[in-house]
């Protein structure tokens, strides 16, 4: 079976984010050898119509170039209901049309890149509650009353898939990037990890079918834009601790636009052209630290990433994994 993503940064099997091109072309060439009986041809149909998977993903985009609409977002395969079926959890995002921060009337220059907020012409309107928006990071309802989530989907074991987002609980609303899953509680059912551009949410798997939200007393919910997580037992403890990849120093209120032309307006406002803007690049951001955590072993969780050495916050992380690479007994 082949599931793609379709997206600027597909993810597999809940990879997270990964370059489209090479993202697809992994997918494509792994599932085609695997399936290569000589002679024989093998094709594919697309069943995602009777499957009853309609999910779309939003990347809400909204004219303002946010670099976080360049991202796709992830997605898992797992058996959340222990009834020997894989099911599909799809992560989102969220329309972004109503994070609009008050512009200013200045150009930054930093080499040949140059980033403008456009002078501030229709404040009220545009900018409505956009501190309080930006920092809370929550989705901005749509013309219906409704905002984005993610989506679980439940396996009906006749190639068919029902949406158990609402009933599950596992349909946060954040502006997703990936996920993981594994069962960090030893209890024999698997739990789930959303990465997002701000609070991140631990779901643990209650066995009957639904899922409880607790990252706050976990103290799992750091507000980075995290991308990738990995689960691995660094301290050969018996007990799964995670690593959670973040990428840049980034927020609405401090995005960049970048272009060619700059031209100054009657008043002195120089402002990049806009017929030539576009997103700024990731070397314009700062990067983030990544975060481990310690399982402490009764649903709890320490940062400890100053301590293991790995707060260096040089790196923009968009994906992690974890192996014994010099077969030394642990995690690398």
């Amino acid at each position: 079976m082949v599931f793609l993503i379709r997206g600027h940064s597909p993810s597999l099997a809940c990879l997270q984010p990964m370059l489209q091109k090479i993202a697809f072309t992994f997918c494509i060439a792994w599932s085609l050898s695997a399936c290569d009986l000589g002679s024989k041809t093998v094709q594919f149909a697309d069943v995602t119509a009777q499957s009853g998977i309609s999910f779309t993903h939003t990347n809400g985009a909204a004219g303002e170039y946010f670099l976080i609409e360049t991202t796709g977002a992830g997605g898992a395969f797992f058996d959340y209901d222990n009834d020997g079926d894989l099911d599909v959890y799809l992560v989102d995002g969220f329309d972004l049309q109503g994070i609009r921060s008050v512009p200013i009337n200045l150009v930054y220059q930093q080499g040949d890149h140059h980033w403008v907020r456009e002078p501030n012409q229709d404040k009220g309107a545009r900018s409505r509650d956009a501190a309080q928006y930006a920092v809370a990071l929550s989705p901005w309802p749509d013309s219906t009353g409704t905002s984005s989530r993610n989506v679980l989907y439940q396996n009906n074991g006749d190639g068919t898939f029902t949406d158990t987002g609402q009933e599950s609980k596992t349909g946060d609303t954040g502006y997703g990037m990936g996920c993981a899953v594994t069962d960090y509680d030893n209890d024999g059912d698997q739990d789930l990890y959303v990465t997002n551009y701000g609070p991140n949410v631990l779901y643990q798997n209650n066995g009957d079918g639904t899922f409880a939200d607790v990252t706050e007393q976990a103290a799992v919910g750091a507000s980075q834009w995290s991308t990738s997580v990995a689960f691995l037992d660094y301290d050969n403890n018996g007990e799964l601790d995670f690593y959670v990849t973040n990428y840049v120093d980034f927020t609405v209120e401090t995005n960049k636009v970048c272009g060619g032309y700059v031209r100054t307006n009657s008043q002195g406002h120089r402002a990049i052209v806009e017929a030539t803007r576009s997103y700024c690049a990731p070397l314009e951001y700062g990067g983030v630290p990544d975060v481990l955590y310690h399982n402490n072993g009764d649903g709890t969780f320490a940062n400890v990433s100053v301590a293991a050495g790995i707060n260096d916050p040089s790196g923009k992380g968009l994906g992690v994994i974890a192996l014994d690479y010099d077969s030394d007994g642990d995690q690398d």
